[in-house]
């Protein structure tokens, strides 16, 4: 969005100076004002406090602007009802004075939207002469470059002719998450293959129900500026389908059910499903208290999903793979997941994870970085004398905090593993690594050091010992590298993302709903569904668009304005626009379930499961 705003907008950065003299105006123009309603409508005696702070020399606006504000208004930024009564006694407009602090506001919300944006001009132009000074271009800008270059093309450019004589059918799918820019390149292509040809032809295929990748500009409507431009330019046919060829009866029944407006599905699937839905509010733990911590509500949940997944897989005959767990972000996620591998329940994520990551690994890594370098590290020492291999504790260590690197070696010297450690050292740089780490494996029985009580834990660390000693393997692929250039290699792959989830493997799946769009399940659980999802809290910024859905400016909404009608009106279409897009993501949570579809929730206020689910 930045990018298109900032080519219609000149940002100019004006003198500081300007901006606190226009702020004073604004002040002074307020105070003024709140002045003349009280003396106009002979308000004085009521408003008496009022006027002394607004004509008191000693003290600043600032000052004086903020008792105002504690005068008229609750903590909920509402006007206070003992100021409405006054004004009703007198028929007086009740919102006279609320209606003055909201258009001051507003002059403030303004200067504000210019100060963003120079703060974020600077930030842009450092972040794009930083990616270029190292030749590279991230994907929105690479996006931003075609579409700049094709369109300051004519319709009769070599470059269009090329294009459209290279292609003679087009087919775009998952339209409705589309932006403006994408749709703008698209539509060239289009109007030169139309130009060029009448043979060519075109497919589109989109659901707006299933628009949720608004977060990064996707636009659902212009689904239907997509199919004006077809039916003019290509003689289009809208074809409609609302058959499911996934979810049973039962499932489809659900989704019509709570949404009304967007779903009118229809399913063949005559094998028998199910919706199971679990409100856990009444439970005997949480009836006493007001309000329970949210992640106490994860935690309990947690539970009763692996008590409901041992069910499944004992009395039902379902398999770990035939189950996959919704979230809708990963706040949470590893709360879940322990709680069902505490339970002896496979578990695979779809968040992508570094092997270095996992402790056990990070552990042998430290060990390998202090047998090659003489960095006198301490703080990756302490680590290492703390992990399971050297097993001290954290007391003992405490003491050695202000001691130097050699005097905290000794407690490695003097470690049952120091004979091993000094025989390692010999074999650096005399044998490949991955042959020393294999040695270390052996001579240490690593994995009855970090063995663990939980048998699917066990299975894990096995797992990633066997991973790094054959990524070891697979960095020296035939050649012998110096440790030095090894450890290189190794810290290079800290930022890989090594995804780890195996679709084959018999796991349960727990994932994002927008990592799950295009996929199914047997069974599907939507978990943490009682989560708050109103944004409306947030300092956020909202794109504003034209008729066309082309941003034509970002605003920046500051929770200092809360309650203002006036900014508030500014961001309608924004909250239409995600609250639309919330319901969307819960549609496609639902949609993924093929036979069994269970959800669990609390009755937390602005939740899925409060507001849509139970």
């Amino acid at each position: 969005y930045y990018l298109q705003i900032n080519y219609k907008k000149d940002l100019i950065h004006e003198d500081i100076d300007d901006k606190y003299k226009r702020i004073l105006f604004y002040q002074n123009n307020f105070l003024k004002n709140i002045e003349n309603i009280i003396d106009i409508h002979k308000l004085s005696k009521i408003f008496l406090e009022i006027k002394k702070i607004i004509l008191e020399k000693k003290i600043n606006n600032e000052i004086k602007i903020s008792k105002i504000y504690y005068y008229f208004l609750t903590k909920n930024r509402t006007q206070k009802k003992k100021i409405e009564n006054e004004l009703s006694k007198f028929l007086v407009n009740k919102d006279i004075f609320i209606d003055e602090i909201y258009l001051y506001e507003e002059n403030i919300f303004n200067e504000i939207q210019k100060s963003w944006k120079i703060l974020a001009h600077e930030f842009f132009l450092e972040y794009q002469n930083s990616i270029n000074s190292i030749n590279f271009y991230d994907f929105y800008y690479i996006t931003w470059i075609c579409y700049k270059l094709l369109s300051i093309l004519d319709e009769d450019d070599w470059m269009f002719f090329k294009i459209s004589k290279s292609i003679n059918h087009i087919l775009i799918d998952e339209f409705q998450d589309t932006n403006y820019i994408q749709w703008e390149i698209i539509k060239m292509i289009l109007n030169a293959m139309y130009n060029s040809s009448a043979k060519c032809t075109v497919t589109i295929v989109g659901d707006q129900n299933q628009s949720i990748y608004g977060f990064r500009g996707s636009e659902s409507k212009l689904l239907m500026k997509c199919i004006e431009y077809t039916e003019s330019k290509f003689n289009s046919i809208k074809l409609v389908n609302n058959e499911s060829r996934r979810s049973s009866k039962e499932i489809i029944n659900f989704v019509n059910k709570i949404f009304t407006e967007n779903a009118n599905l229809t399913t063949k699937i005559n094998k028998k499903g199910k919706v199971l839905i679990n409100n856990f509010s009444s439970n005997e733990n949480f009836l006493k208290k007001n309000k329970v911590p949210i992640l106490e509500q994860v935690i309990y949940e947690s539970n009763e999903i692996s008590n409901q997944i041992i069910n499944l897989f004992k009395k039902e005959k379902k398999e770990f793979r035939d189950i996959i767990i919704l979230i809708r972000d990963r706040t949470y996620v590893n709360t879940l997941a322990e709680n069902l591998i505490k339970n002896n329940i496979p578990v695979s994520l779809d968040k992508k994870k570094s092997i270095l990551e996992y402790s056990e690994i990070n552990d042998i890594y430290l060990l390998l970085k202090y047998l090659i370098l003489e960095e006198k590290n301490k703080s990756e020492l302490f680590s290492l004398l703390l992990c399971p291999i050297f097993g001290y504790n954290i007391k003992k260590l405490n003491s050695y905090t202000k001691k130097n690197f050699n005097e905290i070696e000794k407690l490695l010297i003097k470690s049952e593993h120091y004979k091993k450690i000094k025989n390692w050292k010999n074999f650096i740089g005399n044998i490949p690594i991955h042959d020393l780490l294999n040695k270390i494996y052996h001579d240490l029985n690593v994995f009855s050091i970090y063995k663990d009580k939980n048998n699917l834990k066990n299975k894990e660390i096995k797992n990633n010992f066997l991973n790094f000693l054959n990524m070891t393997l697979t960095i020296n692929n035939g050649r012998y590298l110096s440790p030095f250039k090894f450890l290189y290699f190794i810290e290079r792959f800290r930022d890989y993302d090594d995804d780890n989830e195996i679709i084959s493997s018999d796991t349960v799946r727990i994932m994002t709903v927008h990592s799950a769009k295009g996929l199914e399940s047997n069974v599907v659980f939507i978990a943490q569904s009682y989560k708050n999802n109103s944004k409306n809290s947030k300092n956020i910024l909202y794109p504003v668009f034209n008729n066309e859905l082309n941003c034509i400016d970002l605003l920046y909404r500051p929770s200092i304005f809360k309650n203002n009608k006036i900014i508030n009106k500014k961001f309608y279409y924004s909250e239409v626009k995600e609250k639309v897009e919330e319901q969307n993501l819960l549609y496609v949570a639902c949609t993924r379930a093929k036979e069994l579809l269970i959800i669990n929730g609390f009755n937390n206020e602005k939740s899925w499961f409060n507001s849509f689910l139970f």
